[in-house]
């Protein structure tokens, strides 16, 4: 009886771990390096990743915190794959990508941290986290070059401790993360 207990007790630990079927926000360029133009950074972004196990469809996905954005029909992400959201859509930067960037979303992403919030067309929430500029967080991606990177998608990403600065300059967008923990 206790073997089945623990077992059970592990089960509902482990499985929201195990089992995943959404979009999660993966990496973001909140307060870049370079020069301020159209009311935001150019090199602004917030990336999207798709862990698995299906292709998913992001029609009416929106932003209901952070920054202003709803993915138009048809934008779908397959399974292991990146999608970044621009600041600045037209900069030359995002011009020759092998990854989808969409964009431009409106408002930018606060240099001094605030709430991220992804939600499905019905309004649950997909991702949600709250960075920050000050300890604990990382201190390298505020305004000295790298990008906000999750270091594993099946971490909480209300925890600073899933996050690192990236070790690329402007960060990794549409690739994996410079600081995701390998196994």
């Amino acid at each position: 009886m206790r073997n089945v207990l623990f077992n059970l007790l592990l089960l509902l630990v482990l499985a929201p771990l195990c089992s995943f079927g959404d979009v999660i926000i993966n990496e973001l360029n909140y307060d870049p390096i370079d020069i301020e133009e159209e009311g935001g950074s150019l090199r602004e972004f917030l990336e999207l990743y798709n862990p698995g196990p299906g292709s998913i469809d992001l029609s009416n996905y929106s932003f209901a915190s952070g920054l202003t954005y709803t993915f138009p029909a048809g934008t779908t992400l397959a399974v292991d794959s990146y999608l970044v959201l621009a600041r600045v859509r037209t900069n030359a930067i995002w011009k020759y990508t092998s990854y989808p960037v969409l964009g431009p979303y409106e408002g930018k992403l606060s240099n001094g941290g605030e709430k991220i919030e992804l939600q499905r067309p019905d309004g649950t929430t997909v991702d949600e986290f709250k960075y920050n500029d000050d300890f604990p967080w990382p201190r390298g991606a505020d305004g000295y070059g790298p990008s906000l990177e999750r270091v594993a998608w099946d971490l909480p990403s209300d925890d600073f401790h899933t996050w690192r600065a990236s070790d690329s300059d402007h960060g990794t967008p549409g690739k994996a993360n410079s600081e995701a923990l390998h196994v």
